[in-house]
């Protein structure tokens, strides 16, 4: 299940990436993040964690919304992969090649979530497509306001990412359990 490679992931992200966060405030070590220090933090808590975490929880939930199997094995070893790719390019990678492969990530994992959900008519939980949607759109807004390729601070697309996290977590109970299938 999608959980099971996600959340370990986020652990691990949670146990390296602290100490990495600190050595980069002090100014220790090599690594040369794509954005600024503390841009890359906070980009790393909610498009790093909160997202390896969401899309561990829809891939999961999405087995019990439709009854239908939703990826594993080799894809889902891919997605992880991608997502693990992603975490090692915006620490090491130029901003460029960083940003297009941490924002690959979130857009497979909606086509893999797509297909559970079209294949079993699962209308009211087409929702976290949507939300998955705006977040790539809040990464490439943190991505494209860090590195001055458009004229927005890169704390709106941060923003917009903690608010549609948000939005999921108060939203996915009440909805899943209580709203018809819409026809």
């Amino acid at each position: 299940l999608g959980f099971r490679p996600f959340y370990l992931l986020a652990a691990l992200l949670a146990v390296f990436f602290v100490p990495a966060w600190i050595l980069l405030l002090s100014g220790v070590g090599q690594l040369t993040p794509a954005m600024p220090v503390l841009l890359w933090h906070g980009h790393e808590l909610v498009f790093g964690f909160a997202c390896a975490v969401i899309v561990g929880f829809l891939l999961t939930a999405a087995k019990n919304w439709t009854g239908l199997q939703t990826s594993f094995g080799a894809p889902l070893a891919a997605l992880a992969g991608l997502r693990l790719l992603g975490r090692i390019a915006l620490l090491v990678a130029p901003p460029l090649p960083a940003a297009l492969i941490d924002l690959a990530f979130l857009p497979v994992a909606g086509v893999l979530l797509a297909r559970v959900l079209i294949r079993a008519g699962s209308r009211r939980n087409y929702f976290a497509l949507a939300i998955l949607a705006l977040l790539v759109l809040a990464n490439a807004l943190t991505h494209a306001g860090a590195q001055g390729w458009l004229a927005v601070s890169p704390l709106l697309g941060l923003h917009l990412g903690i608010a549609l996290i948000l939005m999921l977590v108060t939203y996915v109970p009440q909805f899943s359990m209580w709203l018809p299938d819409l026809v």
